[in-house]
């Protein structure tokens, strides 16, 4: 498990694959940029816990086990223009390629390209409590702008 702690830290080009995961934990600035973070056990980056000003941007998250991003911590986390593609369990099809386990302070998530990812693209699960009805919570979440492939299956009749 490749676990990383720090105040400002920077991922730019590398190759993340065959890994437990990348796990960020009580830093203050991240950035991983241009990234290919691949075919990892369980997820490919865990936004963990105390952090803060996480930016995800412009990497190929793809064919992680069970979700390409898990966010354990909501506190101003932008996820832009990745590809997050075919992150899921092969044996149970479950999965997604946006996890959010936390409350949320503000998250934004623009313009990535988000496919078959098990169940969700995009999951808030219980935990994510301040996502309900009341006067604000609309603010604290931005999704917009991702783009998704359909696939339709279709016979052509003579």
């Amino acid at each position: 498990m490749d676990k990383i702690y720090s105040c400002n830290l920077d991922f730019i080009p590398t190759i993340i694959s065959k890994s437990s995961l990348l796990i960020i934990i009580g830093s203050e600035k991240t950035t991983i940029k241009g990234n290919n973070i691949s075919y990892n056990k369980l997820t490919g980056v865990l936004v963990g816990d105390g952090n803060l000003n996480t930016t995800i941007m412009d990497n190929n998250i793809t064919y992680n086990k069970a979700t390409g991003i898990n966010m354990s911590s909501g506190d101003y986390v932008y996820v832009l223009s990745n590809m997050i593609a075919f992150n899921q369990n092969p044996s149970t099809s479950s999965g997604s390629g946006v996890y959010v386990n936390s409350n949320i302070t503000k998250i934004e998530i623009k313009g990535n390209y988000i496919r078959q990812n098990g169940q969700y693209g995009v999951l808030n699960d219980y935990r994510a409590r301040n996502m309900d009805a009341s006067k604000g919570a609309e603010k604290l979440e931005t999704i917009e702008n991702n783009r998704r492939t359909i696939t339709y299956n279709f016979v052509l009749l003579y």
